[in-house]
């Protein structure tokens, strides 16, 4: 057994989190803000002949986002929820790891997911258990920062987010056409009964 002096310098439970055990957490806990969306972001970065990832959670909520992630620079660990887009948040990325000697190779955009609560507004949390472990998309679009220009990347950042609910259709399309095919019958019998009625 270890001494009691040293337990109180390093107890076993102190534990290193590592930047993808930090963002699923983060993913975990900001499921239940009402009306916000969540977008995993992974921005690959080449400093020294050594490749390096940072993965990031922005958190979307109207006209304002929010970025948690757990890193040294702490200009990238958190950014606070403010009136700014996504691409706001991955400028803000760049400018710190450019500032410290890396070089951006690739971002990744996970699929934007909206809240639990927004999902299903009249569940009770308990209802939810199993929301998340629906399988996800962490990294759904790569955008070289080496073949595009730096601004088509930005904009490739808010196109996502304002179409995140046509790519998820079309994506659940894909992965499952009979469902999607039932879903869109469904939708044009409604639509003609209440042409007809």
């Amino acid at each position: 057994a270890l001494p009691i002096s040293m337990m109180a310098r390093k107890p076993p439970w102190n534990f290193r989190v590592g930047s993808l055990e930090a963002a699923l957490l983060a993913w975990d806990m900001t499921r239940d803000i009402q009306g916000s969306c969540r977008m995993p972001l992974t921005v690959v970065t080449e400093r020294g002949g050594k490749q390096y990832s940072f993965i990031f959670i922005a958190v979307l909520l109207g006209v304002r986002a929010a970025l948690l992630g757990r890193f040294v620079l702490k200009e990238i660990s958190f950014m606070p929820l403010e009136k700014q887009r996504a691409s706001d948040l991955v400028q803000k990325i760049r400018d710190a790891l450019v500032g410290r000697g890396h070089e951006l190779q690739t971002v990744y955009l996970g699929l934007p997911c909206e809240s639990a609560a927004c999902i299903h507004p009249t569940s009770k949390s308990h209802d939810l258990q199993g929301i998340d472990e629906q399988p996800h998309f962490w990294r759904l679009l790569k955008l070289s920062c080496k073949r595009q220009e730096w601004q088509s990347i930005l904009a490739s950042c808010d196109l996502l987010v304002s179409r995140r609910r046509e790519v998820s259709s079309y994506l659940a399309a894909a992965i499952d056409p009979l469902a999607a095919l039932h879903a869109r019958i469904a939708e044009r019998g409604t639509l003609l009964k209440g042409r007809y009625s």
